[in-house]
């Protein structure tokens, strides 16, 4: 059995290893700023990764003296790079040529964990000096959640002897009874706290046996695929059968005793592994 459990182990640092090693590209993630829809607020939760604003509208330069900054929490950057372009255009209703100018601009950032960035373009009339603020704000999406899942848990019971008494040439003696539980089965309801921006890697999990009789306590690591199915092994707290302590193996009594008076229950630690699914939506999609 203790062969048995290294395997498991090293199933799973195998899978965490491959995983690591799958990462895709860190291409940028185009975000448009359209100030033309004149949406003066917005805001937006995003994973992490490399992203690359694009900023675009149409404003009279001879009316407006657009200004705009662009930080990150705990970091403030420079200024968001602009330019202003100057650009021609016929109108069929008048022959002369009428300037306009484009307001434009590109920024990369990084969303990381706990990161929030934010745009700030403002467009001050110069006739009557009102003023519209273009406000952006992307915040990072929550990275770790606790997932709950059902399924069916296995625990391997090191000290498994349970006895009976049996009739012998030498009268009725305290004998281990030949049926001791190697793998005992447990409904099992785990919480997995877990990484929503991997959808295979490993996490940390408790939970508890859902055994009507008996309660089970679960604690260790577990890997996930899509965050739905879930491997876990661990230590579990529970309860089993032994000797009672007034009595020992090969005894000699007077009367048969019953396996109910003859063995114990008492809590103790012993390894198990689980297999649980998520039940409240398609285990095979992931959050994200």
């Amino acid at each position: 059995m203790r062969t048995f459990n290294l395997v498991i182990l090293f199933l799973l640092f195998f899978f965490y290893s491959f995983s690591n090693t799958a990462k895709g590209g860190n291409e940028n993630t185009i975000l448009k700023v359209d100030l033309s829809q004149n949406v003066l607020t917005e805001e937006q939760t995003l994973p992490k990764g490399n992203y690359e604003l694009k900023i675009f509208s149409n404003f009279n330069c001879n009316e407006y003296i657009i200004t705009s900054s662009f930080k990150i929490t705990n970091q403030v950057n420079e200024p968001l790079d602009t330019s202003l372009l100057n650009q021609t255009s016929n109108d069929s209703k008048d022959i002369s040529i009428k300037k306009s100018c484009i307001y434009s601009g590109t920024k990369k950032f990084e969303i990381k964990k706990r990161t929030v960035a934010e745009l700030v373009i403002t467009a001050k009339k110069i006739t009557d000096g009102t003023t519209k603020v273009y406000t952006r704000k992307y915040e990072s999406i929550i990275s770790n959640k606790w997932i709950t899942s059902i399924g069916i848990s296995a625990i391997s019971l090191l000290n498994s002897d349970t006895y009976k008494t049996q009739v012998t040439e030498d009268g009725i003696k305290i004998v281990r009874d030949g049926s001791q539980t190697i793998l005992q089965p447990i409904p099992m309801l785990q919480f997995s706290y877990i990484n929503l921006e991997k959808d295979v890697c490993l996490g940390y999990m408790g939970g508890i046996g859902i055994d009507i009789d008996e309660l089970s306590v679960f604690a260790g690591g577990t890997f996930y695929v899509g965050h739905n199915l879930f491997l876990s092994a661990g230590l579990a707290f529970h309860q089993q059968l032994r000797l009672e302590n007034q009595y020992t193996e090969n005894d000699i009594v007077s009367a048969e005793i019953s396996a109910a008076d003859l063995n114990e229950k008492y809590y103790r630690i012993n390894p198990f592994v689980s297999l649980t699914f998520r039940m409240d939506k398609n285990i095979f999609k992931n959050d994200n």
